[in-house]
């Protein structure tokens, strides 16, 4: 993977309670998905970049990603959008053990309100608007959209 839970946590805006654990299901499909977009050749060529800068510096901070090539830069941050746009709706929601998921709750002195389904599907579109534009220039082949799928006839033709 080129992004990581840090990296996704800092463009997101997560706090640390996010844990790795929670963000690497939504990395991997992000993977697969801006693997598609770009190619496998623009996607390995960042993969080790980044993999060599962290071998060198560890867990890459903003300056140190600044410092990669802008493809491997576009790239990383295209990841982590799109594990955002995965991941939200996990996120969104505690699961009660009593009441099933809850919309609100309090914390302490903390009183929280999760987003609404609407809002949820608007953070997504975003989230998915800033990967197509972070890995504009280098994208090669786009099935944009959340769950596209083509279907084809007998002879290989696209149904629209």
């Amino acid at each position: 993977m080129i992004a990581d839970a840090a990296h996704v946590r800092t463009v997101g805006n997560l706090p640390e309670a996010v844990s790795s654990g929670m963000l690497s299901p939504h990395l991997r499909m992000a993977r697969t998905r801006l693997k598609q977009w770009v190619g496998g050749e623009n996607y390995t060529t960042a993969e080790t970049e980044v993999s060599t800068a962290r071998e060198s510096i560890g867990e890459l901070s903003a300056d140190d990603i600044s410092a990669l090539s802008e493809m491997a830069q576009a790239l990383i941050d295209a990841e982590a959008f799109l594990a955002l746009n995965s991941g939200l709706p996990a996120f969104n929601m505690v699961m009660n053990d009593d009441a099933g998921i809850a919309s609100e709750g309090e914390q302490g002195e903390t009183t929280f309100k999760f987003l609404t389904p609407r809002q949820v599907q608007d953070m997504q579109k975003i989230y998915l608007r800033n990967a197509e534009l972070s890995a504009k220039e280098y994208i090669v082949a786009a099935p944009f959209g959340i769950g596209v799928s083509n279907a084809y006839d007998d002879e290989g033709e696209a149904i629209d």
